[in-house]
């Protein structure tokens, strides 16, 4: 094996994975991959059966019909390792120069023509997805920096089930003020 060959020798302190339809064919490389490095992933639309959500290195599925978390996590990273994601304009709402700004950003991908799209700002390695997973690795305690993304994510779901106990139509059947219960909130109309 060898050191991150796209790391340029940075410390890194908040990486971050975006994980595409690329990985899917390599899933046992990807998941020994990620529990070697144990950093924050973020999926792509594509690659959503990749990992479940409840996965303990999942941390959503930012761009533009992404969640708020996700994005966030994005934008706030120093190293961003995309793997065979397209990288296309749903996932980056048409700002692929704003995406992690301030992240040494580097692309994985075995198709010339994705990788033609990236700028300078990008490094980009042209290679099988499953040969890079099995020959690379990140190290670092990136735990801190792993739970904060995973806390973010939980504490900002994009859909919060509702109690078996809530009655929409108690509303309509109310006497007096309207009162819907949403999740344990009560709101008075």
């Amino acid at each position: 094996m060898t050191y991150l060959k796209t790391c340029r020798g940075l410390k890194l302190n908040k990486p971050v994975i975006i994980a595409g339809w690329g990985c899917n064919d390599y899933e046992l490389d990807f998941y020994e991959f990620i529990h070697r490095a144990r950093i924050p992933v973020l999926l792509t639309w594509k690659s959503i059966g990749l990992m479940g959500d409840d996965h303990p290195y999942y941390c959503g599925r930012p761009g533009a019909i992404g969640q708020p978390a996700a994005n966030r996590i994005l934008q706030s990273c120093d190293y961003l390792l995309v793997l065979g994601a397209k990288m296309d304009h749903d996932q980056t709402a048409y700002q692929l120069e704003n995406i992690a700004p301030h992240a040494e950003k580097v692309v994985v991908d075995c198709d010339e023509r994705e990788l033609a799209k990236f700028d300078s700002s990008w490094q980009t390695v042209k290679e099988d997805i499953g040969e890079w997973l099995r020959s690379s690795w990140i190290e670092g305690d990136f735990k801190p920096w792993l739970t904060a993304c995973r806390v973010l994510n939980q504490l900002n779901p994009v859909f919060q089930a509702c109690p078996a106990n809530v009655c929409w139509h108690a509303a309509l059947h109310d006497s007096g003020a309207a009162r819907t219960t949403i999740a344990g909130r009560t709101a008075h109309t």
